[in-house]
């Protein structure tokens, strides 16, 4: 690019990760094509490009763009090169890492769900007391979802109905309706509000099991 944010050069390798043509990329600056909005003046200021020409330092950073109507994720090097006219230019070597990030946040995930795991299985061996068991399991699982607000309802065998045994959280604005489920089941709506206002809602119930027997719902 030259000190405009204007692209003159590309590989093919960089068309390939874009799906454009050489035609599409020439002349377009990095805000249209990498960060696909033309600035403000606070963007500008803050532009990685605009630190690379003040600084004159190489810099590195991730960016997510959309490219082929598919969001990627890239590794961007910069740096500054002088060309044979001692005309000032940025060089930018790009890496698609949408794949290693998707696989690294997928482990952090997993992490996260046997940290939580390993949590539930210790309080329950070590602890005797029923109430401790369900608060700190629940708990353990509003930290995994990062939900605001958890209920454990415990079930009776004899007619089915469920009976609030714990709460933590703040208190859930709307009631809903609490199913027997064998797996976790994820519900996601509006509310029922004014037309205007976008109140969107996401709840789940996860059953808890002993031996493949649903005792409680969270």
């Amino acid at each position: 690019m030259n000190i405009n944010h204007e692209i003159i050069k590309m590989n093919r390798s960089f068309l390939k990760m874009t799906g454009m043509s050489e035609k599409e990329v020439i002349g377009k600056t990095c805000h249209e094509l990498i960060f696909q909005a033309l600035p403000s003046q606070k963007q500008k200021e803050e532009c990685p490009v605009n630190l690379l020409l003040q600084t004159r330092k190489p810099i590195r950073f991730l960016q997510e763009t959309l490219f082929d109507a598919r969001m990627k994720i890239l590794d961007i090097n910069s740096s500054l090169f002088i060309d044979k006219k001692e005309n000032t230019n940025i060089i930018m070597v790009i890496r698609d890492v949408t794949q290693y990030k998707t696989l690294e946040n997928e482990i952090i995930i997993r992490n996260r769900e046997l940290t939580v795991l390993n949590e539930i299985s210790k309080n329950i061996s070590e602890a005797f007391d029923i109430d401790r068991i369900v608060s700190k399991s629940l708990e353990n699982i509003l930290k995994l979802t990062n939900m605001e607000c958890g209920e454990t309802y415990l079930i009776d065998d004899k007619n089915g109905k469920f009976t609030l045994i714990n709460h933590q959280g703040e208190k859930c604005q709307d009631t809903f309706e609490i199913k027997n489920v064998n797996e976790v089941l994820i519900v996601e709506g509006r509310k029922n509000t004014v037309p205007t206002k976008n109140d969107y809602y996401s709840y789940a119930v996860i059953p808890l099991k002993s031996k493949e027997k649903v005792f409680w719902d969270n």
